[in-house]
């Protein structure tokens, strides 16, 4: 079975960071290492769990997604800056992996998420299973036959697990996040419905384009009070639609002509060795030569 595991770089480095800081782990020169060794690795050891014969690991560029800024000014503003130690190790982290060999991607104004929905697009024809590692919930959007996206807790997330948490198919899910709306992205869901209610509509309604035309529906469903003020938020929920959606037509192809996962002996103690990360090293030895 050929198989592809899509990183999340920058969402893997985040946690790794807060979950290794009182580590300290540092190089040589003394510069902060201990986040690009928990993300390398999560990256080896995920791939060795599920045989991945490929892998690409996506990362975020400064300044985020400028069309999602350009349509929502707010979009992530509630985020406070990153510090310098991790923006250091998210482009160490990108260094060190391209000289291991990993396929690595990251695009200006484009987001992570948006790399790996069109790598997981893009992959369909060419794998028998597609195995995207994030905690974000907006990779749910992906989830089909041969998708699934997978936490870093271990824990799989396939179309029966959106089901039976949300109440709705993984390809309504972001349908499901415009009227709930994401408040780790600032994004502003619709006021009166929550979970529940905006997957009771969802599983009502075919369309969203036009509430309106739905309103007597949007009314059994909701009480005529809610029901029009749901109405009456159509253009929030069409900017929302915009937001949430992630992109699956970015260039990715030369990135997963070289995401086969191989480690050449020599690179591996030249690499890591400069930055004094043994166990990663280590863990690369047990499991690959």
């Amino acid at each position: 079975m050929k198989k592809i595991l899509l990183f999340d770089g920058t969402n893997l480095l985040h946690r790794s960071h807060h979950a290794l800081l009182k580590t300290d782990l540092r190089d040589r020169e003394g510069n902060p290492v201990w986040a690009v060794h928990g993300l390398i690795l999560s990256i080896i050891s995920f791939a060795k769990k599920f045989e991945a014969t490929n892998v690409v690991v996506t990362f975020d560029t400064p300044g985020g997604s400028a069309f999602r800024k350009e349509l929502h000014p707010l979009y992530k503003a509630n985020r406070g800056e990153s510090n310098s130690g991790i923006n250091y190790q998210l482009s160490l982290a990108y260094v060190i992996l391209s000289e291991l060999g990993v396929s690595t991607v990251a695009m200006q104004h484009e987001e992570a998420d948006d790399l790996l929905a069109s790598l997981a697009t893009q992959s369909m024809n060419e794998y028998d299973e597609i195995i995207v590692v994030s905690n974000d919930r907006d990779c749910y959007q992906l989830i089909n036959e041969k998708t699934k996206v997978l936490k870093t807790n271990s824990e799989l997330v396939d179309n029966s697990y959106v089901r039976e948490k949300y109440g709705i198919e993984a390809n309504d899910y972001k349908v499901f996040a415009a009227f709930r709306g994401e408040p780790g992205d600032n994004i502003e869901g619709i006021k009166g419905i929550g979970e529940v209610k905006a997957a009771k509509i969802i599983n009502s309604l075919s369309s969203y384009e036009n509430l309106a035309h739905h309103e007597e529906t949007l009314k059994e469903l909701l009480g005529t009070k809610l029901a029009s003020n749901v109405v009456a938020q159509q253009e929030l929920l069409d900017r929302n639609l915009k937001l949430v959606e992630l992109k699956r037509n970015l260039v990715v192809v030369p990135s997963l002509q070289r995401s086969k996962l191989v480690f050449e002996r020599d690179t591996v103690d030249e690499v890591l060795g400069k930055h004094n990360l043994w166990q990663v090293k280590k863990k690369i030895y047990d499991y690959y030569f």
